[in-house]
């Protein structure tokens, strides 16, 4: 009998540890909801999943919303298999975003240009993070834009958007 009871539990103690990794709601689905996230702990890790991005405006100025992603992971072993990364679902975050953006969205917070609703600053069910964000056209030349994200001491590597504006001339040497 004692070991039937054994058998039952490590079995159960399997499926609830090969059921913690985060699994779409559907194929190519995640939701978000942010009312219990919490802060991650020290031993995760935030990536950024945005390439640098390159904007090219219509007129100086203007506003133009992009998108920048970012991931949340743990390192997770289920018995005998290799450590692998694991995304992880419903961490907060706070942005930060460095560069020309439209100021009127967050004025004077850390994240000011950022489109996103603060009620949506956490990973999703697929432990992303995506955030929109309001980058201003520049007068002339190009500016960059620097985005980040952290979670308690997690800080992401930055994601970045060049925008250039519509009188930025390139000149190539012959």
């Amino acid at each position: 009998m004692y070991k039937i009871i054994q058998l039952i539990v490590l079995a159960g103690l399997s499926i609830s540890l090969a059921t913690c990794s985060v699994k779409p709601d559907g194929p190519g689905q995640c939701s978000l909801s942010c009312g219990n996230a919490m802060i991650a702990p020290a031993d995760y890790e935030i990536k950024t999943l945005t390439d640098d991005l390159n904007i090219r405006c219509a007129a100086a100025g203007d506003v133009m919303d992009t998108y920048v992603k970012f991931g949340i992971f743990k390192k997770s072993r289920v018995g005998d298999q290799p450590v692998r990364q694991v995304a992880v679902p419903n961490i907060s975050i706070q942005p930060l975003v460095v560069g020309l953006v439209d100021t009127q969205l967050h004025a004077g917070e850390s994240y000011a240009g950022v489109a996103t609703d603060t009620n949506n600053f956490c990973s999703d069910t697929c432990g992303a993070v995506n955030l929109r964000v309001a980058v201003k056209c520049p007068q002339d030349d190009r500016s960059e834009v620097a985005v980040y994200i952290h979670s308690g001491v997690l800080k992401s590597e930055r994601a970045l958007i060049t925008v250039e504006s519509p009188t930025l001339t390139t000149t190539t040497e012959e």
